[in-house]
């Protein structure tokens, strides 16, 4: 019969790489999921359908990558009892998941940054952010 103290230990001490690359992929796709919503938001506001259309072009990658990051929160997973393979499987999927969290976030920051620049002609932030984008 197990202990559980045995049992919780192990959930810290497998995998550490594997559990602080999910808390990674959450914190990337909360930002996403918030400078998404914001563009899009703010692009329907000022009637700019390109950018609108752009940004709703990015939702279905937004959705996949937030199922890959709950299929990763499965129990197998998250406790590290799955197969080497199967965790390999995960990984892949999970950089996938924050690839896209990325490019939704590059985006949706490129168009809020062209609207800043549009409404108050502020070039400098405009160039700071698009080169902090470039690293992401």
């Amino acid at each position: 019969m197990k202990s559980i103290l045995s049992v919780s230990i192990r959930y810290f001490t497998t995998r550490p790489f594997m559990k602080s690359f999910s808390r990674e992929l959450s914190s990337n796709l909360r930002a996403a999921e918030l400078l998404f919503t914001w563009a899009y938001q703010s692009a329907r506001q000022s009637s700019k359908d390109a950018d609108a259309k752009a940004m709703s072009a990015l939702y279905p990658s937004l959705v996949d990558a937030r199922r890959q990051h709950a299929l990763f929160q499965h129990h197998d997973a998250i406790t590290g009892t799955s197969k080497q393979a199967v965790m390999h499987d995960y990984a892949l999927k999970m950089w996938e998941a924050l690839k896209s969290s990325r490019k939704i976030q590059r985006t949706a920051i490129q168009q809020l940054m062209a609207k800043e620049g549009e409404d108050q002609a502020k070039v400098g932030p405009v160039l700071m952010v698009n080169a902090f984008c470039s690293s992401l």
